[in-house]
């Protein structure tokens, strides 16, 4: 999916990702249990796709989630991390990406 999406975008295209944290280990087993992924596992497949990280934002994040139920029945703020990739930018102006 993550390849399809970069296929998809126009060169320099942005890709923005907001998903619910897991615990670190986790990986992607606790997907379907609860509804998570480990942001490291995440961004080894996106990258891996192409996409390069431009940018990361902590205004969703909620240390006080212990990550450890199903993000539709916490009982507090579900921690979830923001991440904003690039898709390959191949046209160019004077040097610079043009956007």
């Amino acid at each position: 999916m993550n390849r399809k999406l970069f296929e998809a975008l126009k060169p320099g295209g942005y890709l923005l990702i907001a998903d619910h944290s897991a615990k670190s280990g986790d990986g992607t087993s606790v997907g379907k249990t609860f509804h998570r992924i480990e942001e490291s596992v995440l961004r080894k497949e996106v990258e891996a796709a192409g996409f390069k990280l431009v940018a990361t934002s902590d205004f969703l994040r909620h240390p006080e989630d212990m990550r450890d139920v199903i993000v539709f029945h916490a009982p507090t703020p579900i921690d979830e991390f923001v991440l904003k990739y690039r898709s390959r930018s191949n046209r160019r102006q004077s040097g610079r990406v043009a956007y």
